[in-house]
């Protein structure tokens, strides 16, 4: 007999929803129960060890459960139309009930839900729904703070209201606030949108928040390489003087970045367009130390022509060079160690992990082509490759951006900002 699903368990659907809130009340009819014959087994003991199994009774099967008014609420609200839902919500949070009961409800999927409901024309009916709900109920909001500030922040973009992006932020610079998937997405967008100062809070406030939080490895280093940026660039501007040194020495520790004097000055050398010489191809092969640190240096090289002649912002710019340089280290650990010859599969490969089913990391996708194309145009402007190698890198990249549209089908608007950045259409 099946194990019955208890009212609050998770449906056995896999929605991921409590199966009073998803298919109690809609699950399909049992088959009658059959009869089988019986089968005369002759008995070779007049002692049995076990009682005949005639005798055997099945338990009584439990009462139902009594439906409640929210199970009526539940089913009503699913026959609605969209524009209903609205109103059904927003009479909920105009109760003012304690955030367990609308974490009880499922509230924060009913509202993730809304928006597609509403599609293709509630956008602004469900943004506005996000606002007041962040005004008037701040501890509802809280219950999916990452979740509603991420579609709020993409809402806000696509329709050149970037700098609102910061009224959904506060809620998220808590130091006991855990960061999650969303939370990554959310300061890529920040940075790519050029908010300067809402991507520097927001960053380091992550970073405070990953010591009690249960990040991996690469979500530790890519905050820290994301947080570098300002405490590099600050440095930069102020002229690497003695003072403003010993004031970055002072703060790398803080964030976990400890880099060696050698390092420390090459990297800064390279950032500022100052080194005292330009990488060679011969330094970037092979698996040891010192080729893997050259081809860092080299995607500083690379943020550093992307602000000269590609006249992006300088934030844009590390943004971009840094997500290049996460996929050139991918590339490379699986390549023959010729990190600037690219490889379809291998770009395809990990470019499908960022736009894959469970993945929230979409603009980092879209913005890692782009850099790509960005990448060739500049290997081949410091002459690191050849005329042939860069038409066929860029033949590489126009492939892989139609097919990266096909499969963001309907979502491509949300990424639609970051063609401003291209350097020519891709065909």
């Amino acid at each position: 007999m099946a194990e019955r699903s208890g009212r609050n368990d998770l449906c056995p659907c896999g929605s991921g929803k409590k199966y009073k809130r998803c298919c109690l009340g809609n699950d399909p009819p049992k088959p009658l129960p059959t009869k089988a014959p019986s089968r005369a087994v002759p008995s070779t003991s007049k002692n049995r060890p076990f009682p005949a199994m005639s005798s055997f009774k099945p338990p009584p099967e439990p009462p139902s459960r009594p439906r409640d008014e929210w199970d009526d609420w539940y089913d009503r609200y699913r026959a609605v139309d969209p524009a209903a839902k609205v109103n059904m919500l927003r009479t909920l949070l105009a109760e003012s009930r304690p955030p367990e009961f609308y974490k009880d409800l499922e509230f924060v999927s009913l509202v993730l839900d809304l928006q597609r409901d509403l599609s293709p024309n509630g956008e602004e009916t469900s943004l506005s729904f996000f606002e007041e709900m962040l005004a008037s109920h701040p501890d509802v909001f809280n219950l999916g703070a990452e979740w509603f500030a991420r579609r709020m922040a993409y809402a806000y973009v696509r329709s050149g209201r970037e700098r609102d992006i910061a009224r959904v932020l506060p809620c998220l610079l808590d130091e006991a606030h855990k960061t999650d998937d969303p939370f990554f997405d959310l300061i890529d967008l920040v940075h790519l949108a050029d908010l300067r100062e809402e991507s520097r809070t927001l960053t380091f406030a992550a970073i405070k928040q990953s010591a009690h939080t249960q990040l991996t490895p690469w979500a530790i280093d890519d905050l820290v390489e994301l947080a570098v940026f300002f405490l590099y660039h600050e440095v930069i501007e102020a002229g690497r003087t003695a003072e403003a040194m010993a004031e970055l020495r002072k703060q790398l520790p803080e964030i976990d970045c400890n880099p060696s004097d050698e390092h420390l000055t090459a990297m800064l050398a390279h950032r500022a367009g100052v080194a005292d010489r330009s990488l060679e191809r011969k330094d970037l092969l092979g698996r040891d130390e010192p080729a893997g640190f050259n081809l860092y240096l080299l995607s500083l090289d690379f943020g550093r022509w992307l602000t000269v002649e590609r006249r992006l912002s300088p934030l844009v710019a590390d943004t971009m060079r840094h997500f290049v340089n996460v996929c050139l280290v991918e590339m490379r650990e699986e390549s023959d160690c010729d990190p600037l010859v690219l490889h379809q599969q291998r770009l395809d490969k990990y470019l499908a992990q960022l736009l894959g089913l469970m993945s929230v990391m979409y603009s980092r996708g879209v913005a890692t082509l782009i850099g790509m194309r960005h990448f060739r145009d500049f290997l081949a402007a410091v002459n690191l490759v050849g005329e042939g190698e860069h038409r066929r890198a860029k033949r590489i990249c126009d492939d892989l951006w139609s097919q990266m549209h096909r499969a963001l089908g309907d979502t491509v608007p949300d990424y639609a900002f970051l063609n401003k950045y291209l350097c020519g259409p891709f065909t």
